[in-house]
């Protein structure tokens, strides 16, 4: 069911309860998680057989979903959760490289 097609007390209530989830780091990865197993940063399209495409594309409704949800929360929670998690990558990459941010001193 969409946000629009619940009763207003309902909406309230979640959008209320989403924006606590975006306020901890704890609700952001596991909101991650969740947009991840929902194939919204890829295609739904396998190339094959249309039953596996439906069925992937449903799962990423979902995620669109939960993705208007946050619009609805705060139309810049989702472009910052995007700007946090690109940053976290960053940081990730750098310590795996061995770097800490910063060149090394010559």
């Amino acid at each position: 069911m969409t946000l629009d097609k619940l009763p207003a007390a309902d909406r309230d209530r979640l959008v209320a309860a989403a924006r606590d989830v975006v306020k901890s780091a704890a609700g952001q990865t596991v909101l991650w998680y969740i947009l991840a197993l929902t194939h919204v940063y890829r295609t739904s399209h396998d190339g094959l057989n249309a039953l596996p495409t439906a069925f992937m594309e449903g799962e990423r409704n979902v995620g669109l979903g939960i993705i208007r949800l946050l619009e609805e929360v705060d139309p810049t929670v989702y472009p910052l959760l995007l700007l946090a998690e690109a940053q976290l990558a960053v940081r990730e990459r750098l310590a795996a490289e061995g770097m800490n941010g910063h060149e090394a001193e010559t």
